[in-house]
This record gives structure tokens, C-alpha cells and sequence, in this order.
């Protein structure tokens, strides 16, 4: 009797232990349950950073023209989303969003930004570029040092690519400083003055009025002493005044013509003297060289040398204008006066660049 109630009872706790065992073991399992479903849920809950990064390619990705890429990338909400994923990705202190959103256009169209994308360079910044638009983001370290590596990549590029641009815009100019002096074609001379002008509106946009300043002010030696010297001869004064006195005044008209562009090319603020030369060039076309006429460009002209000369030359200058208020007007000698005056101003110029590149 006692070993048949023992085995109920060792029966009866084997049961309850077997009972446990599910219940524990059905628990664990909910448990697991609970976390892979929990799991599930947040996969499918992205990360903010990645939600914008997929927005933003969808956007700018699916634009079919680089001109309207342009557009797009300046829009304000796009800056905006831009400016969210730097922040989550803590590189909004670093970064520019507009910076940022050129990786889009350079991925899309590398061709029309950077050029030759094979150059070193270049092809640093395309790579950099598609690791950052093409997917998967989800690697929050992998996308922010592909950020930040093409920030400074680009960066590189643009300092050099402007310093390439301004390079090009001086010497532009001035290289149109030097056609104008070399034509006497007047038609010429306004078209070439017209693409100065533009050339100043793209400096303004590259570096602002201050680079506009820069390159008026910059004071070119377009013609060294040794080439004036030899237009000064050529002018063959004995020439010149047999024309002048039989009214011929064609050779007159072209000397004005050559002084007037020399002196615009020393640099800005030449309106009078340009008006006075294009009044002084229209009276001699009409065969009228009155006396009042050729006193009122030459004071002009030398008014304007006196701004630009060493002040060495002042004596010289003021006697010049003295002879014109008490003696006879005579025009082939106030013009070899004022190519005096010109000569020394290059001489000068000269002078200054031997001492700059032989210090």
C-alpha cells in the first residue's frame, strides 16, 4: 500500500513539473515572439536621416536636364531636407546643404560640372559623389564619411577652378585692353568694349565688386616702351605736318585716335578724355580744326595725365599747358607733346615692373 501511494505521488510531481516546464517554456517563446515581431516593427520604421536621403534622390534623381537640376537644388524645401540630414548626421557644422546637394548634380551630370572626369581630381569627387546618392544609407558612419570626404574633395576643386577663373577674366580683359589700342576701327572698339563690360559682370558674380575693382584698377603695361617709341616714330612729324598744313587730316585723326586708346588703358574714369578725342576726331572728319577745338581736347587729355603720371613730370605737363594758353595753336606739336608726356608713363611703368621682378 505505501509503495503504490508513492508512486502516485512521484506520478503526481512529475505532472506539475512537466506542467511548469510548458508553461515556462510557452512563455519563452511569446517572449521570443513579442521581440521578433517588435523587431519586424522597427525595420520598418526608418531612421530619419534615410527617410530624407531617399526623398531627396527620388526628387533630384528623376530631373531629365542639368539646367533644371540647377533649379532644384536651390529650391528652399530642398536646402531644408538637405539641412536635416546634415543635422542628424551631425555635419551641419561643417557643411553646407547647397555644398551637400552638389554631390546630386555631379552624380547626374559629372560631364557638365566637373569636365574630364578621368583627372585625378575629378574623379575623387564623382566617386565620392555616388557613394553618397546611390543606396542603400542605412550605414550612418559609411554615408557621413562619404559626406565629409567629398566636402573637402569639392572644396579643393572649386578654390582651384576659381582661382583658374579669375586667372582667365584678367587676362581677358586685358588682352581686349590691348586690341582696342592695336585698331582704329571704332566698331571694333565698341564691340571689344561691350565683352570688357561682360567680362566685369562675370567677375562681379565669381568675386563681387571687390574683384571687379581688382581687375579695372590693375595697371597693365600693354605696350612697352620700345613699341611706342617705334609708333612714335612712325608718325614721322615732318610727315605730319606737311598733311596737317595741306588739310589733309587723316593722319591726325589716327595719332588722337592711338593716344586716346593708350590712355584708356591705363584705367578707369577716362569718360572725358574719351569724349573730348571722339568730339576733337569728328571736328577733324568735317575739315574743322579750329583753334578753340584743339585747346579744349588737349587740356583734357593732359588734365587726365596729370592723374596717372609721376608727379616728376608735373613741370614738364604745366608748361605744356602753358604754351597752349599763350602761344600759337599748332596741333602736330601739341600732339608730340602729348606723346612726350605718354612716353614718360610707360617708361615708368617699366620701371616699376624691373624693380618687381628684379628685387
Amino acid at each position: 500500500m505505501f509503495i503504490i501511494a508513492s508512486s502516485l505521488f512521484w506520478l503526481y510531481i512529475s505532472h506539475v513539473l512537466l506542467l511548469l516546464i510548458v508553461i515556462v517554456v510557452q512563455n519563452a517563446l511569446n517572449e521570443l515572439f513579442c521581440t521578433i515581431q517588435n523587431n519586424t516593427v522597427l525595420s520598418h520604421k526608418k531612421i530619419p536621416y534615410v527617410v530624407h536621403m531617399e526623398s531627396i534622390c527620388k526628387k533630384l534623381c528623376n530631373i531629365p536636364t542639368y539646367e533644371d537640376m540647377q533649379i532644384a537644388i536651390l529650391l528652399p524645401e530642398m536646402i531644408n531636407e538637405a539641412g536635416r540630414i546634415l543635422d542628424d548626421l551631425k555635419l551641419s557644422h561643417t557643411t553646407h546643404s547647397k555644398d551637400f546637394l552638389c554631390a546630386f548634380i555631379i552624380y547626374k551630370f559629372p560631364n557638365s560640372v566637373l569636365g574630364d572626369t578621368d583627372i585625378g581630381e575629378n574623379s575623387d569627387i564623382l566617386d565620392y559623389a555616388t557613394r553618397i546618392v546611390t543606396p542603400p544609407h542605412s550605414n550612418k558612419d559609411v554615408l557621413r564619411l562619404s559626406i565629409v570626404n567629398f566636402i573637402y574633395h569639392f572644396k579643393k576643386w572649386k578654390t582651384d577652378d576659381r582661382k583658374i577663373i579669375i586667372y582667365h577674366l584678367f587676362e581677358e580683359y586685358h588682352q581686349l585692353s590691348v586690341d582696342i589700342l592695336n585698331t582704329n576701327d571704332r566698331e571694333k572698339q565698341l564691340i571689344m568694349r561691350k565683352c570688357q563690360t561682360e567680362l566685369l559682370d562675370t567677375a562681379k558674380l565669381v568675386g563681387g565688386s571687390e574683384l571687379v575693382e581688382e581687375i579695372i584698377g590693375y595697371k597693365a603695361v600693354i605696350a612697352s616702351n620700345a613699341n611706342f617709341q617705334n609708333e612714335y616714330d612712325k608718325a614721322y612729324w615732318v610727315t605730319l605736318k606737311e598733311s596737317y598744313d595741306s588739310s589733309d587730316y587723316v593722319k591726325c585723326i589716327e595719332i588722337i585716335t592711338f593716344i586716346n586708346n593708350v590712355l584708356v588703358s591705363f584705367g578707369p574714369n577716362t569718360d572725358a578724355i574719351e569724349n573730348a578725342s571722339s568730339i576733337m576726331i569728328s571736328y577733324l572728319e568735317n575739315n574743322n580744326c579750329g583753334f578753340l577745338n584743339i585747346k579744349t581736347w588737349a587740356l583734357t587729355i593732359f588734365d587726365y595725365i596729370k592723374t596717372v603720371h609721376s608727379p616728376k613730370h608735373d613741370m614738364e605737363l604745366e608748361s605744356f599747358k602753358r604754351d597752349i594758353h599763350i602761344k600759337e595753336i599748332y596741333l602736330p606739336t601739341v600732339i608730340k607733346n602729348v606723346f612726350g608726356m605718354i612716353k614718360h608713363i610707360i617708361h615708368d611703368f617699366e620701371e616699376i615692373r624691373r624693380k618687381i621682378n628684379n628685387p
